[in-house]
């Protein structure tokens, strides 16, 4: 059976008398007619007692698969009042199906075919001939009483018989091979029964079936597959008086999409006794569904909902129930607000021309925990304001300020909650808030930020040396640590500390308090003046590697080592608060100035020039003038409050790598670590050859005379330039050019 597009139910089949033919029927109304020549015609004359099959293409064209004589599968189609036939394969044994593939537009035949093994084939036109048939089933004995339909999409299915066991399968073509799947075990009684395969709107197979198993008489079956994908079959009897459906054709209504059924029932007790053709059809009630979404609203707990409901014809019916003695009849409801908490019961009835259903689900609405603060950071100690904005209406609040702190309340939280957060740090806030059970946590990281306040006190800020200061950390937010610095020169890790300014000049103190990933500067300027005679227990003395005084001050050491760029001083007898300078000849360090913290009857110093450590590994450095190894023996260097060098440079050195010789540093090693740190350096003056500078050491160690990197100084005028290649050119210059930094060759 098969609907033309009009709406117009058509059936074929084979009639044994008065000739065997395939005939076609017609019904332009509500009553059936198999009268008359207009509603009545002969498709295949003389056919094999086959099953036939009918379809219709886009013009509205019956299609017609049968076996015709010597079983050849023949495809016929009426051009108007005549039946044209044409053959699709050399081969057919009784059972054939033909469908329409609604994208291609093109016709298809399911086909039951072979000599001993017989299988399953399919074939399609192409618009010219019949392509070579496709093993569906490669089993034998698979694929009598075949149906074929299509799918929306173009794919083709097929339902049929397994013959020895009687078992229903379903096979369909997913767009690249078939797959195969069984339905039901139907165990025929007597015959062979008939199968019907359709697809619905949403692409969803149905299959109408004769189920033998329990003997005679059988029923009329129909299996729905809700699932696009086979899945779950959903089985029921369609008729069972007396021996029904034993042949059956299936479709579904193109306008309520419901599916109809054309079937013969015996009207005796067995086949002999004759029987009728019988027409059915069946609506689905709708099956309820829906979906739900909850989120936080303005004020109000927000729910949306979503209708799921599936139905094969139009819903013309819906009705919600909120639980919360509000409905709305309609699809889709607007956004739902529940100002409270709790479960809820909510369902969903929905009604079709077939019948009505009902879908209940319990809700549970959990409290949204939200809450306002009016600072997110400040310096500690900070006063923070909270403001509750739960949605829910909670009973129960638990604030954690994350600071160790807690505020706990039940039926009533303030309007505004101040919280002092007396330490620095960074604080994870949380609010948990409950009703009736029903509980919801709020963690906001890093909620508050508390930074230190870093700040000390001094005791004097500027005097004549020796200048002794008491600096008093008066830090607010309770700093962990503490780092105090001269000149960028490390001095302390005390929260309060004492220092002696032996030297006049202006030093720049420190302080960097710190807690966890939290840390504060703090600076202040002490201003230390040069002091008269009378205020320095023994005058400034120098000395120098050239002297040969014998005054019990001082004195050098004439050796071998005085001919290897060594220079060697040494002096007795210093009294706290001198400032002793000791001259230098060799090397690029001309004069090292010491302040003495106490009495040191004996003190040495060895300057050796272009000696440099023994680093681990090979570092890419800056260019360097010299380097220079500054030791102190006989005297530890805690007895000294600080220490100064004042070194020279060529400034012809300095014109390879930067113009004004700003740029020049004074590095000092640390053994430990390994590294190179630049000291700050001030500028003495230049004359015609050579540029002075000077500065502070916090250590005797390793040090080096440089340039910053990337300083490499290139002549702007022709003649410089020219002077500069030729330099460049010349015998050493591979040996005294450096390249800048990230340059090579």
């Amino acid at each position: 059976m098969s609907f033309s597009h009009a709406g117009n139910p058509s059936i074929v089949f084979y009639s044994a008398l008065p000739s065997k033919n395939i005939k076609f029927i017609i019904t332009h109304s509500g009553d059936w007619k198999n009268s008359g020549v207009w509603n009545e015609s002969v498709v295949v004359p003389g056919a094999q007692m086959s099953h036939p099959d009918i379809a219709y293409n886009d013009s509205d064209v019956p299609l017609v698969s049968s076996c015709g004589s010597a079983f050849k599968l023949i495809f016929s189609y009426c051009n108007g009042s005549l039946w044209k036939n044409q053959k699709a394969s050399g081969s057919c044994y009784l059972y054939t199906s033909v469908a329409v593939n609604p994208v291609t537009k093109m016709p298809a035949i399911a086909y039951y075919a072979g000599s001993s093994d017989k299988k399953l084939y399919y074939t399609e036109f192409d618009g010219f001939t019949w392509s070579w048939g496709r093993c569906v089933h490669k089993e034998g004995g698979y694929g009598k009483s075949c149906s074929l339909a299509f799918n929306s999409s173009g794919y083709p299915g097929i339902a049929y018989i397994q013959d020895k066991t009687g078992d229903l399968w379903y096979a369909w073509y997913s767009g690249s091979s078939w797959n195969r799947m069984c339905v039901d075990d139907v165990s025929p009684y007597k015959k062979v029964p008939d199968v019907s395969l359709a697809y619905n709107r949403s692409g969803c197979p149905g299959i109408s079936y004769y189920d033998g198993r329990n003997g005679y008489p059988g029923d009329l079956k129909f299996a729905f597959c809700r699932d696009v994908s086979p899945g779950l079959w959903d089985i029921e009897n369609v008729y069972s008086d007396s021996d029904s459906g034993i042949y059956n054709s299936l479709e579904f209504d193109p306008v309520l999409d419901m599916p109809c059924i054309a079937f013969y029932k015996e009207e005796g007790t067995s086949t002999a006794s004759g029987g009728s053709l019988y027409y059915c059809k069946k609506g689905f009630s709708p099956d309820s569904n829906f979906s739900y979404d909850v989120y936080p609203g303005d004020d109000s707990i927000f729910v949306s909902f979503s209708d799921k409901t599936f139905s094969q014809i139009h819903v013309n019916g819906y009705h919600w129930d909120f639980g919360d003695n509000t409905t709305y009849d309609g699809r889709n409801p607007p956004v739902h607000h529940y100002k409270y908490a709790g479960e809820y019961i909510v369902s969903l009835n929905t009604t079709n021309l077939f019948g009505c259903d009902k879908i209940v689900k319990n809700i549970t609405i959990n409290p949204f925990s939200l809450f306002f603060k009016d600072k997110t950071r400040g310096n500690a100690p900070l006063t923070v304001n909270f403001a509750d904005k739960s949605l829910g209406m909670p009973s129960v609040w638990n604030l954690s300020f994350g600071d160790g702190e807690y505020y706990n309340t039940t039926g009533f939280f303030p309007e505004r909650l101040s919280h002092l957060y007396k330490k620095a740090g960074i604080y994870d806030v949380s609010l948990l808030t409950d009703r009736d059970g029903l509980s919801d946590l709020k963690i906001c990281e890093n909620a508050v930020t508390a930074d230190l306040n870093t700040s000390f006190d001094t005791s004097i800020l500027s005097g004549k040396a020796p200048l002794t200061v008491s600096f008093n950390d008066t830090t607010k937010g309770e700093p962990e640590s503490f780092r105090w610095s001269i000149d960028g020169i490390y001095i302390s890790d005390e929260k309060n500390f004492t220092y002696t300014f032996a030297l006049p000049g202006l030093y720049n103190v420190t302080l960097n308090a710190s807690t966890g990933p939290l840390s504060c500067l703090c600076s202040v300027k002490v201003t230390v003046n040069e002091n008269s005679s009378s205020k320095i227990k023994r005058p400034v003395r120098d000395y120098a590697d050239t002297d040969a005084s014998s005054d019990g001050y001082h004195g050098i050491r004439e050796n071998e080592e005085n001919k290897m760029n060594k220079s060697i001083v040494y002096a007795y007898d210093l009294n706290a608060g001198d400032i002793v300078s000791f001259n230098f000849s060799k090397g690029s360090i001309k004069k090292l100035s010491v302040a003495v913290r106490r009495h040191i009857e004996k003190i040495m110093f060895e300057v050796e020039s272009g000696k440099k450590p023994q680093e681990n590994y090979i570092r890419r450095l800056s260019p360097v003038y010299e380097y220079e190894n500054i030791s102190m023996k006989w005297s530890p260097e805690s007895s000294l409050v600080a220490a100064s060098v004042r070194f020279d440079v060529n400034k012809s050195w300095l014109k390879r790598y930067e113009k004004n010789g700003e740029n020049v540093i004074f590095k000092i090693y640390n053994s430990k670590r390994g590294v190179w740190s630049g000291l700050p350096v001030e500028t003495d003056g230049c004359n015609d050859d050579l540029c002075s500078y000077s500065a502070r050491i916090p250590k005797f160690s390793y040090f080096a005379i440089s340039v910053e990197k990337n300083t490499l100084y290139m002549p702007s005028n022709t003649t410089d330039l020219k002077a500069f290649s030729d330099k460049v050119k010349g015998s050493n210059a591979k040996r005294n050019y450096a390249a800048p930094y990230g340059v090579s060759g």
